[in-house]
């Protein structure tokens, strides 16, 4: 099986759109290209350039090709529908642009990502599991219907045991959990077998963004 590697601005410590402990971007896209990477994520939306012709010469002119990016917000929160529309309108005619596959949801943390301070509970009950699965939905219609990405998978920090398969559409979503071991653009890998359901299958020549 071939694999191709790639990074993301995350590891770079890129959390945000914009902030003063962030590098700039074109700084990111300097030393992820002298790395050696040719695949890379967008990042939060904002944080790369919008345009997508300046963000095509960008790319371009260090050798650069796009995976995918994500989304991030508290997907069981109704109210917040949104702020994750915006986002995934906004990468969405980019992602296009560029010929990329993948979209990642990250569910909200439960914590402070500065302070780690409490701000909501660990757990999701099962009816908050179910507006998750029913958000996740609708945004895989979104990406797939306007965009023509062709992937969508979601990554929560919050536990999620008590989630029944049957919210699972496996042919176009995949779920994964704080207990299992990788989310990566179309590729599940699971450090061993755990107490939760399998995610899915390794799908071939998909980039792997670490």
């Amino acid at each position: 099986m071939k694999l191709r590697i790639g990074s993301a601005p995350d590891s770079w410590g890129v959390w945000f759109p914009d902030g003063a402990k962030q590098i700039p971007w074109s700084r990111f896209l300097d030393e992820i290209s002298r790395a050696g990477y040719e695949w890379t994520e967008l990042g939060p939306f904002g944080y790369l350039p919008t345009d997508l012709n300046q963000l095509e010469d960008e790319l371009g002119s260090r050798g650069l090709k796009v995976s995918g990016t994500f989304a991030m917000s508290n997907l069981e929160a109704p109210e917040l529908w949104e702020e994750i529309e915006k986002q995934v309108r906004g990468v969405g005619p980019l992602l296009h642009g560029l010929g990329a596959q993948s979209v990642v949801l990250i569910d909200g943390t439960y914590s402070d990502l500065y302070t780690g301070k409490m701000l909501e509970s660990k757990e999701l009950d099962g009816a908050a599991c179910r507006r998750l699965i029913d958000t996740t939905h609708r945004v895989a219609d979104l990406v797939q219907n306007e965009y023509a990405c062709g992937f969508c998978s979601i990554r929560t920090p919050k536990r999620t045991w008590s989630m029944n398969i049957r919210y699972r559409d496996f042919s176009r979503i995949q779920i994964l959990n704080a207990y299992q071991s990788a989310w990566m653009w179309g590729i599940t890998l699971t450090r061993e077998e755990t107490r939760a359901p399998s995610c899915g299958n390794i799908m071939p020549e998909s980039p792997i963004c670490i």
